[in-house]
């Protein structure tokens, strides 16, 4: 199967986690969601037991750890911007992750951005600017103090920097061409034992300890289908990152594409105001998304 198909189908995967998060969140606090989940993520990877490499280098564990820690700070705060933001605004303002990891990728690993790349990345910033706008609005102005005074687009942003970290690593680590490659479903198994022992320990150092585990598990069938859909997500994402021909750019870029699903289902499930206008922005990012894709061929 070729990479895209498996992105692609990571995007539906992606997007039905997205909505149902959205409903689950609006009944849970961020820590207890993301601590309980986290602990059913483990137990639903448990299965790749059976596949994995039991021969790890020191510096493999090491890198899958730090890989680890960013994704729990990602995790938790991206959580918190869900759970308080219009979801039909969290995901198309997600596509920043493809202009992170492609600065990130200019520092770090010396790639070069072309011209069309950067003209993407100028697309995604006027698409966060359609969807922060208010209908009608005169002061061209408020709506960059409306993305700079935010608290939630202050950790939304927190989330996307270190999710772009993460996937650098990630690319490096399950590269097959690497001399630090780990199987994907040996690295998809560690990553999970390690975010949670991560948030177990947040919790007990910081919250409630197994108590916040017990808040987190009240909707116990709801909250079992989201670890599924994010264990499959990320099984399908890590996969089509792991194949040499696929670029980590390209990847992350196509990986966006489950915003429509999102800003269309998710926004009228939740009669959130001014789709229209988030729907026009939408559209404007995807387009930078797909100048970023092509502008690099």
């Amino acid at each position: 199967m070729q990479w895209y198909f498996i992105v692609l189908l990571g995007t539906i995967v992606n997007a039905l986690f997205v909505v149902i998060t959205k409903k689950t969140l609006l009944k849970e606090h961020s820590i207890e969601f993301s601590s309980a989940i986290s602990f059913l993520m483990l137990v639903i990877s448990l299965p790749l037991l059976f596949f994995i490499d039991v021969k790890l280098r020191p510096g493999q564990i090491a890198i899958v750890y730090v890989i680890s820690a960013l994704f729990t700070i990602a995790f938790l705060y991206n959580m918190k911007a869900i759970r308080h933001m219009d979801v039909s605004v969290v995901a198309p303002l997600s596509t920043f992750t493809t202009a992170i990891t492609a600065i990130l990728a200019v520092i770090f690993l010396k790639e070069e951005i072309k011209l069309m790349q950067a003209a993407g990345i100028l697309l995604l910033l006027a698409g966060a600017y359609v969807l922060q706008a208010q209908e009608h609005m005169h002061n061209l102005v408020a709506p960059f103090k409306k993305l700079c005074k935010s608290r939630y687009i202050g950790y939304l942003f927190t989330a996307l920097f270190f999710f772009s970290c993460a996937f650098l690593l990630i690319r490096f680590i399950v590269n097959s061409d690497s001399s630090y490659y780990i199987k994907t479903s040996t690295f998809v198994l560690l990553l999970h034992v390690f975010i949670s022992l991560n948030f177990f320990t947040i919790t007990t150092l910081f919250y409630r300890g197994l108590k916040t585990y017990d808040a987190g598990l009240k909707s116990l069938k709801m909250m079992v289908l989201l670890a599924i859909l994010l264990v499959f997500y990320r099984l399908l994402q890590f996969t089509a990152i792991s194949i040499p021909t696929a670029k980590i750019a390209f990847v992350m870029a196509l990986s966006e594409m489950y915003v429509f699903f999102v800003v269309l289902i998710g926004g009228r499930m939740f009669h959130e105001n001014g789709m229209k206008r988030k729907a026009i922005g939408t559209v404007i990012m995807v387009i930078g998304v797909l100048v970023i894709i092509f502008g690099g061929s």
